[in-house]
Parts: structure tokens; sequence; C-alpha cells
């Protein structure tokens, strides 16, 4: 075929290969675009997966430093409860 198609039958067939042509771009075009929004689907899905296994280190890391703050409290209150004894002692020896 001719680059400039001089009758009307070889116009229409040209159009006609032209067309194939672009249809076989936009159908290769349509299936990469799937490919790609399946991956970025994978990857949200990861993102999520990966969030929420941040927020469970956190929160068991909040928990662990809270319980140890719990501690901390009870060990202050028992020392506190000690002092108060020893003021008490010495007051009363005087």
């Amino acid at each position: 075929m001719n680059l400039h198609p001089k009758t009307s039958g070889e116009k229409l067939l040209w159009e006609r290969s032209k067309n194939e042509e672009l249809i076989g771009h936009v159908k290769a075009y349509q299936l990469e675009i799937g490919i790609l929004r399946s991956e970025i689907d994978q990857l949200k899905h990861e993102m999520k997966s990966v969030e929420l296994g941040a927020l469970i280190l956190k929160n068991k890391k909040m928990k662990a430093t809270l319980i140890d703050l719990e501690n901390r409290i009870k060990d202050l209150k028992r020392e506190n409860a000690l002092y108060l004894e020893k003021i008490i002692k010495l007051q009363t020896m005087k």
C-alpha cells in the first residue's frame, strides 16, 4: 500500500488499517492500566498492613511504658510511705 492512497477503496483500507492499529494501541494501554491499577491496589494493601503493624508495635510500646510508669508510681508510693513512717518515728522520739 502506498503512503498516500489514491482511490477511495485504498483510502478506506488505509483508514481501516490505521483504526485497527490504534485499537491495538488502546487495548494494550487498557491492559497496562489494568495491571498498574492492580499494582496500586496491592501497594495500598501492603501500606495498610505496614501501618497497622506500626500501630500495633506503637501500642505495645506504649503499654510497656504505661506498665513501667505504673510500677514506678507504686515504688514511689512505697518509698513515700517509708519516709512518712520514719518522720513519724522521729517525731515520736522527741
